[in-house]
């Protein structure tokens, strides 16, 4: 079986969600993880925790990159709980030592994954803010990526409220709308409405015997000690989507962003548009499958 090969844009960290797609990526014998990088403000303290899930996966053979701190354009906007929730008990804060460097150089991500692109078909998952990607695509002058796929966690597609990824970098969804890219999203509409139960967050907290998954476990634990919130597998709606397209409903995005400054920040929302070329979004899903899929660990 050809496996589908993956890069990961993520703002693993705060919120349980990238970690359990993380997760779930390794575990999916149908996929091939290239390689990662982070977004959004401490992208070094973001890799040394993705590159520690790779420790306890056995997989350190796959590349972890520091991608950007800052949006394109604008102010980083700043929410109460970004406490990186899964490290902020017990536990002091690590050293992201040699990704520290890293943090310094603004093309390292898209020069690598142009560089991976090119070698063979590239399926980019974008579960975070898109500074990385829409760096990467204003950086590909030879049209590499025409041969590859986006599919994202982003934007508001049903009733035009503003949307976390979205916001925090306007520019960058803009470049993602004008990009031509063959792209799939998932919208807030759909992704705040897959919370899990008690009862199904106690299945993520026994599941698995080895290190990963007791990585995972405390990972679990630390993020609801520390914010007391339901999980709420957001991004898992991404890989879903790019796992189960054939089986999916899909709608033409016909949006354009709509943009305000409040409090020195630039503000953004999708609203009704023209259509956007080689964009679809994602228009129901079966919530129960998709916890049996989150619950499965993506297989």
């Amino acid at each position: 079986m050809e496996k589908t090969r993956i890069w990961l844009d993520t703002d693993i960290g705060d919120d349980i969600d990238d970690t359990l797609v993380l997760e779930e990526i390794l575990r999916n014998p149908s996929l091939d993880l290239v390689g990662i990088s982070t977004v959004f403000k401490n992208t070094p303290l973001r890799a040394e925790f993705a590159s520690r899930m790779l420790r306890a996966a056995g997989r350190e053979d796959i590349p972890v990159l520091t991608g950007s701190p800052s949006p394109i354009r604008g102010l980083t906007p700043v929410r109460p709980h970004e406490t990186f929730s899964q490290w902020d008990l017990e536990e002091r804060t690590p050293d992201p030592g040699a990704f520290l460097e890293e943090a310094k150089d603004p093309f390292l991500v898209p020069r690598e994954i142009l560089k991976r692109a090119k070698e063979a078909p590239l399926t980019l998952l974008a579960i975070a803010p898109l500074t990385n990607v829409a760096r990467t695509i204003l950086a590909d002058k030879g049209g590499i990526l025409k041969s590859s796929r986006l599919f994202l966690m982003g934007g508001e597609y049903r009733e035009h409220r503003p949307e976390w990824n979205l916001e925090c970098d306007v520019e960058a969804f803009k470049v993602i709308l004008s990009s031509g890219l063959d792209i799939r999203a998932v919208g807030l509409e759909l992704t705040e409405k897959s919370t899990l139960s008690p009862a199904e967050e106690r299945i993520l907290e026994r599941t698995g015997t080895d290190p990963l998954a007791d990585f995972r476990r405390e990972a679990v634990r630390r993020f609801q000690k520390s914010t007391n919130w339901p999980i709420t597998p957001h991004d898992a709606l991404a890989l879903y989507m790019l796992l189960k397209e054939e089986k999916l409903d899909f709608l033409p995005v016909r949006h354009e962003i709509e943009e305000g400054t409040v409090d020195g920040q630039v503000r953004g929302w999708l609203k009704e548009g023209k259509e956007v070329p080689g964009m679809k979004f994602l228009a129901s899903i079966d919530m129960e499958d998709l916890h049996r899929f989150v619950l499965n660990l993506g297989i």
